[in-house]
């Protein structure tokens, strides 16, 4: 079944030119001309990812971000923004659980394409992820319930975190997880086609010093600072 995406843009050009590139990627996409008109459809209907639009009449990016995530947790959020509103689009992805934010006017549209598909790969793993949780909740209720051994609890957890950990490692896109100081956790199997590093050699490292581009090096140091 194809992902949903709802587009939220109250100029019908970009409207028109956003729904027809993701539709062409195989999404099934739903337009809305304003904030208002997006949380009402949204509310309706969920979808799998939203695609906003941060200055809007009646209600604005920030706001339909935030109905979003009340109505839909799970669900991931693009945020488009015009430079002179990017302070506000990094707020809301630092603080209210955006997804990425892009800068208008999009100058390559695969550059949106590309952050969909990242945004909708992160949402499949957290459904899962959720539903593996979901069913150890159960299982534990019914362990409690028939008092079978806490090894056998301890197993079904094992189970289950080492098929999370697969599904990661799955993943076609590179998936990092950093310390607060930008030390790299865990890598998955992808991050040795984006880095040339196994993953075994990422661990440990500081992200943006395996970067051998010193601007870009600079560039993400300064945007995780």
């Amino acid at each position: 079944m194809a992902a949903s995406i709802l587009v939220v843009d109250d100029e019908p050009d970009i409207r028109t030119i956003l729904s027809q590139s993701l539709q062409i990627e195989g999404y099934e996409v739903v337009t809305a001309a304003d904030g208002r008109e997006a949380i009402d459809r949204f509310n309706a209907s969920p979808t799998d990812l939203v695609v906003t639009d941060m200055r809007m009449p009646n209600a604005d990016g920030l706001d339909v971000l935030r109905a979003v995530k009340a109505r839909s947790p799970l669900t991931e959020v693009i945020v488009l923004t015009g430079y002179a509103t990017l302070k506000n689009a990094v707020a809301a992805l630092k603080n209210e659980g955006a997804f990425h934010y892009l800068a208008k006017p999009l100058e390559d549209i695969e550059e949106l394409l590309t952050t969909a598909r990242n945004a909708l790969e992160r949402q499949l793993l957290r459904r899962q992820n959720q539903t593996l949780l979901d069913r150890l909740r159960e299982k534990n209720l019914a362990l409690e319930a028939e008092s079978v051994s806490v090894k056998a609890a301890q197993a079904d957890l094992e189970k289950a975190l080492n098929r999370y950990a697969s599904l990661v490692d799955a993943i076609p896109s590179g998936v990092l997880e950093l310390t607060p100081d930008g030390t790299i956790h865990y890598a998955n199997a992808s991050c040795h086609t984006m880095f040339g590093l196994q993953p075994d050699t990422l661990k440990g490292s500081i992200v943006y010093e395996i970067l051998s581009d010193p601007e870009k090096r600079k560039e993400l140091r300064s945007y995780m600072e």
